[in-house]
């Protein structure tokens, strides 16, 4: 879900977060290295609605595993071929989530299996509508296609026991395992934008594959953390580096509090910004 609201007050002023982000011709770049660490739960979601299912080209969501099989192994094939020998691609998939989240996921299940059963009665009926529900077996096939991906490239699979896929990899970040500056996130979760190991993110929905000349390129939008930050506080970052899970709790999350902090939070909450309402709200 990430931070309620992110998403809404980014989109309206892009350019205020973040910038255009290229990666092209890696071979001859003068880094040594260039990590791209992808959110697993996100590249699936990708993955799920950027491949067509149909003859027409239409993506309609139902996809099948194979579909989701062939479709991971196309993006991580043409991420590949872009980043190059130097390229060390890692994708981390969630844990067991903490248990604050899982009445969260549980609603969320629930309302898949509602959309689900619509979407039968209308296929029953004759009518075909778009939806973007993913299939039983959709992450079994995606880490299938990954595993299949490991002997055309460096790529490494993480799969952590506990634990979501952005707090893992903000810690590998924060630890010794950071061998190059030259890293990028890609992800849709603007919970990135939480952790203070992790300089920003750069969303799945705005890479697009292709050429600039001769060369194989990749283009986005890089929307960095200091930016945000700098956008909502008007002191030094270093001074506000513990603020971010504070606007994150005020904004909203799906992490599920216990009655009394729930309550605690929503006083502060109205206090802050004089409403209960959840979510960031551009300040004029």
């Amino acid at each position: 879900m990430g931070i309620r609201g992110a998403w809404s007050v980014i989109s309206k002023d892009p350019s205020r977060f973040g910038h255009r982000w290229v990666l092209q011709n890696c071979e001859n770049s003068k880094d040594s290295q260039i990590t791209i660490v992808l959110d697993g739960p996100s590249l699936l979601y990708h993955v799920a609605t950027s491949y067509p299912t149909d003859k027409s080209g239409s993506t309609l969501g139902l996809l099948s595993p194979s579909a989701i099989y062939t479709g991971t192994i196309e993006f991580v094939q043409a991420l590949i071929e872009v980043s190059g020998s130097k390229g060390e691609l890692h994708v981390v998939m969630d844990g067991l989530s903490p248990k604050e989240k899982i009445p969260a996921q549980i609603q969320r299940m629930a309302n898949q299996a509602l959309e689900c059963d619509a979407i039968a009665n209308s296929t029953a009926n004759g009518k075909v509508s778009r939806c973007e529900m993913l299939p039983l077996f959709a992450e079994a096939a995606m880490i299938e296609g990954l595993e299949a991906m490991k002997s055309a490239g460096n790529v490494r699979l993480h799969r952590p026991l506990h634990g979501e896929a952005e707090t893992y990899i903000a810690r590998w970040l924060d630890g010794d395992n950071r061998q190059s500056e030259n890293i990028f996130i890609f992800s849709d979760d603007t919970d990135f934008l939480v952790y203070p190991s992790c300089p920003g993110f750069i969303p799945f929905r705005s890479l697009k594959f292709t050429t600039i000349g001769a060369d194989k390129c990749l283009t986005g939008y890089l929307y960095l953390r200091s930016k945000f930050m700098a956008a909502f506080f008007p002191i030094e970052e270093e001074e506000n580096e513990d603020i971010m899970p504070i606007v994150a709790a005020l904004a909203g999350c799906d992490y599920r509090l216990s009655n009394d902090k729930e309550s605690l939070l929503q006083n502060a909450r109205t206090f802050i910004v004089q409403s209960n309402i959840g979510g960031l709200r551009q300040r004029m």
